[in-house]
C-alpha cells in the first residue's frame, strides 16, 4: 500500500509556454501507516521542457500517519505541445521505518495542451515621437522574437475614444522570427491598450497589454512645440481638373491628378463640403503658378510652367475658412513631360552621337566597287560591319522611346 495518497488539480485546457502555473495537490497520509513520512518533490527528467520551483514549500515536511498537506507546485513548461505531470514525483521516505518502503509517487497523466506565449513570442513596446499639447505622437513597435511562426495576427489598439489618429486594427498574414513593424498614433492619456490574437497550429492566442505613454524627457521641456506636426483641420472636398481646351474632367489615379507640363493651363474647382465658405486660397507650387478666376470664387486658373523629361509629383496646399473655422488640404499632380518635350531631349543627348555615326557609316555606302553583288547587299554587310555605329545614327529615336518608355514605367508604378 502507498505512504501517500495524491489528489491532483485539473491544469485546464491549456497553458502558456513559459509562464508559471501553480498546480494544487492534496497529500494524504493514510491512518494505516506505521511511519511519518518525509515528503520531497522532485522532476524526474532535470534536461526536459518541465521547470520545477519548490522554494515555497517547507524545507523539511513531514507527515504523520492520519495528517493531510496541501502543497502549491510552481511548475513551468518552457516548450508548447501536449504535457502531463508524470514526470514530477514525490519521494517519500518513512521515517524510523526499512528503505524498502521509500517510493516515488508520481503525479499521474493529468495533461494539457502547452501553447506559445504571446508575451514571449513578441515583443511590444511605444515609442515617444512629439507631442500636440494634451495629445502625443507615439509609435508602438511590434517585433517577433520567438521561435514559434504564427499566422493572421491581429494587433487591436485602443481604447477608440482616446485615439485622435491612427490605424485602431492592423493584421498581418504571417510573422516569423525577426520580422518588425510600427504602427503610428496620436493619443491623449497616460497609457495605451494593446489587444493581440494569433493562430498557432489552428490555435487561437491571445494577448493583452497596457503600455505607458513615454513622457518629455526633461531637458526638452522648455523648448516650444513643435507647431507644424500639429493636428489640422482637414477637408474632404471633391476636386475638379479639366484642361483649359476642352470641358472633360481629368480622372485622378489614387487621388494624384496628371497633366502635362510646358505653360499647360488648366481649371481647378473646389467644391466643398463645407457651408459658408468665406475665403478659399490655392497657394502655387515649385513648377506651378496659381491664378484665382474672380467671377467663379472657387475655381482657379493654373499654368504647370514645369515640363521635366521624367514625370515628377508635385504638391499644391490650399486653406479654406468656413463658419469661422479654418481648414487645409492639398491636390497632388503628377506633371508628365510633353511628347515634344521628350524629342528635344532626344535631339540635345543624341544630336553628336548621330553625326558621329553618320561619319563612319556614309562614305562607305557611296564606295561600292563590287558590281557583282547589289546595292542592298552591300548595305547588310556594311550594317554588319558597322552595326553599332548605324546604332549612333539612330540614337535620337532611341533616346527618345527610352525616355517615353520610362515614364511610361513610371506611370504603371504610380497607378499601382
Amino acid at each position: 500500500m502507498p505512504l501517500l495518497d495524491i489528489q491532483v488539480e485539473e491544469l485546464g485546457e491549456y497553458l502558456q509556454a513559459g509562464e508559471k502555473k501553480t498546480v494544487r495537490v492534496t497529500v494524504i497520509a493514510p491512518a494505516s501507516n506505521v511511519y511519518p513520512v518525509r515528503v520531497t518533490p522532485v522532476d524526474t527528467i532535470p534536461d526536459n521542457n518541465v521547470e520545477l520551483d519548490t522554494s515555497m514549500l517547507p524545507s523539511n515536511l513531514i507527515l504523520n500517519p492520519g495528517d493531510t498537506c496541501i502543497l502549491g507546485l510552481d511548475i513551468t513548461f518552457t516548450e508548447p505541445g501536449r504535457v502531463t505531470l508524470e514526470e514530477i514525483e514525490l519521494q517519500t521516505v518513512p521515517i524510523g521505518g526499512p528503505d524498502y518502503l521509500s517510493e516515488r509517487i508520481s503525479l499521474g497523466a493529468i495533461g494539457c495542451n502547452v501553447l506559445p506565449s504571446l508575451a514571449r513570442q513578441l515583443a511590444i513596446t511605444t515609442r515617444l515621437i512629439c507631442r500636440y499639447g494634451e495629445a502625443v505622437k507615439v509609435a508602438i513597435d511590434l517585433e517577433h522574437k520567438g521561435a514559434d511562426e504564427l499566422h493572421m495576427v491581429m494587433v487591436s489598439v485602443g481604447p477608440t475614444e482616446r485615439l485622435r489618429s491612427g490605424v485602431t486594427r492592423r493584421v498581418y498574414d504571417k510573422m516569423s522570427l525577426g520580422r518588425k513593424e510600427s504602427n503610428e498614433f496620436v493619443v491623449v492619456g497616460e497609457n495605451i491598450d494593446v489587444d493581440v490574437q494569433a493562430t498557432w497550429r489552428e490555435e487561437q492566442l491571445r494577448h493583452h497589454v497596457t503600455l505607458q505613454i513615454p513622457d518629455v524627457p526633461n531637458e526638452a521641456r522648455h523648448f516650444t512645440e513643435f507647431r507644424f506636426l500639429q493636428p489640422r483641420n482637414l477637408t474632404t472636398d471633391r476636386i475638379l481638373i479639366r484642361p483649359d481646351y476642352e470641358h472633360i474632367e481629368i480622372i485622378p489615379t489614387g487621388g494624384i491628378f496628371s497633366v502635362y507640363g510646358g505653360n499647360a493651363r488648366y481649371f481647378v474647382t473646389i467644391v466643398s463640403d463645407k457651408a459658408n465658405v468665406t475665403e478659399l486660397k490655392l497657394l502655387p507650387a515649385p513648377g506651378v503658378e496659381v491664378n484665382p478666376v474672380k467671377e467663379k470664387g472657387m475655381q482657379f486658373e493654373i499654368t504647370v510652367v514645369e515640363n521635366p523629361v521624367i514625370r515628377q509629383t508635385v504638391r499644391l496646399l490650399y486653406t479654406m475658412t468656413a463658419g469661422g473655422k479654418h481648414y487645409q488640404s492639398e491636390i497632388y499632380l503628377n506633371i508628365v513631360p510633353t511628347k515634344t518635350k521628350l524629342f528635344h531631349e532626344a535631339r540635345t543627348q543624341g544630336w553628336a552621337v548621330t553625326l558621329a555615326g553618320l561619319a563612319v557609316v556614309v562614305p562607305p555606302l557611296f564606295r561600292h566597287d563590287d558590281a557583282s553583288s547589289g546595292i542592298f547587299d552591300h548595305l547588310v554587310d556594311l550594317i554588319e560591319k558597322r552595326f553599332l555605329n548605324f546604332l549612333m545614327v539612330l540614337s535620337i529615336p532611341l533616346i527618345w522611346v527610352a525616355l517615353w518608355l520610362l515614364n511610361l514605367t513610371l506611370r504603371q508604378f504610380d497607378d499601382a
